[in-house]
Order: C-alpha cells, then structure tokens, then sequence
C-alpha cells in the first residue's frame, strides 16, 4: 500500500486535532503547519501529497501561499483541499485559479471531514504509484474527441477514453496503418474541446494497437494548459 501524507494548515487548534485523529484512524501521516508561512518548510522537506488548508487566516496569508505555490511547476502534483467561512459566489470564483480539488465550508464536523477524506482517497489513492498526472474521464454527453492531420494530410478523429495533464488515450474511429502513427513519432496540433475552450497540443506516440492510441503531451499552445487544467480540477472536484 501507497504512504499517503497530508500537511494540516488550521488557524483552530480544534479542527487540526480532529482532521489528524481522522487521518490516523485511517492509516494517513498528517504534518502539522501552525500557520501558511511555514508551510514550505515542510512540503520541501517531507513527501506531501494533500495539503488541508484554512483561508481563514489573517492577511490573506492562505491566498499567498496559493499565489506562490502557483509560481513553480515543482508543487503541481499537489492537491489542495480547502476549508473557509466563507461561502460567497464571489469568493468560491476567485479559487477557481488555483489547483484546488474540494472546497469544504465550516464549521467542520467530525462526520463531514470522515466522509470528505473518504471520497477524496476514493478517487485518488491510484495515482500516487503509478501515474504523475491524474486521468479523468469524460462523461458520455461530451463526446470529447481529438482531431489532427499526419504530413500525408490524412485527417484522423478519435474519441477521448482518458486524459490528464500528461495525455490522452483515445479511439480511432479508423484502424487507419501509417508509418506516422508508429509509438515515438511526434503528431502536431492535436485539437480538441474542453468545457468549450480549444486546447491544441503536440503529442509522442506512446502506443498504437488497432484502433486504440496513447499520446504524451510535449507542448501546449496559448492558453491550452492553463484550459486543460481547469478542466481537470473541475472533474476532479469533490
């Protein structure tokens, strides 16, 4: 079994001992933050996977983590979960930026953070040995599909089974054979929607079977990660 570690940051003493308790009880290290500057002294220096983070203290001092945390590319595999008073539209769209999967508002209880830890886990506790990126599937009514055309200018459609931040595996809708679609080849601007923003990406062939392919992301165009990102976190969202 993966080791799983949360890193606690409450401004109530209270709630710290109790979401740690719960943690416990179910087999998870919990670190303790008394407060967000402190906070990368120990993601730096221990393996954290979840970060339970309060926006309720003083200065905006939560939102300045986020803001920094947001700068570098090393936290991405992080996962924030958060927990505030506050509850207004404005205030719930401005986290929109930050990689957040679940917002809980207070006042905690003990029953509300078993069954939050409990749906977070359930949808995470895969990833951790075997992917970097998380996979989320599309649901049936999106009909997400990928578009690109090879040199030969044979335009190819696939329909989405997967994707992450690190790729996609998809459908063919042909059992097309080329010499293009070999696994290392690199295919330009793959294009598809997400939440109604087109993200437009190059991939490597990592494998090729019939109908079925898998791509790795090797560059995003524009805003295409930034779009893919939202898309993600907002499945993901418990």
């Amino acid at each position: 079994m993966v080791q799983i570690n949360f890193c606690l940051v409450f401004s109530n003493k209270n709630y710290n001992n109790m979401t740690a308790s719960i943690l416990l009880n179910t087999g998870i290290i919990s670190y303790n933050a008394e407060n967000p500057d402190v906070i990368f002294n120990i993601i730096n220096n221990k393996k954290i996977d979840f970060i339970f983070l309060d926006l309720d203290f003083a200065n905006n001092a939560s939102f300045k983590f986020l803001d920094k945390l947001k700068e570098d590319e090393k936290y991405s595999s992080l996962y924030i979960i958060i927990t505030s008073f506050n509850t207004n539209e404005k205030f719930i769209k401005e986290l929109q930026k930050y990689n957040i999967i679940s917002f809980i508002a207070k006042p905690l209880t003990k029953e509300l953070i078993e069954t939050k830890i409990n749906l977070i886990l359930n949808k995470f506790r895969n990833h951790f040995s075997k992917r970097k990126h998380i996979r989320v599937q599309p649901s049936k009514d999106e009909l997400m599909r990928i578009s690109f055309k090879l040199k030969n200018k044979k335009h190819l459609t696939a329909k989405i089974i997967d994707i992450s931040l690190g790729g996609i595996a998809a459908l063919l809708y042909t059992n097309y054979q080329n010499i293009e679609l070999k696994p290392g080849n690199l295919i330009e601007h793959i294009i598809f929607e997400a939440h109604n923003k087109e993200i437009d990406v190059d991939a490597k062939i990592i494998n090729k079977k019939e109908t079925f392919i898998a791509l790795k992301f090797t560059h995003f165009y524009n805003n295409s990660n930034k779009d893919l990102t939202k898309y993600i976190m907002k499945k993901l969202s418990v």
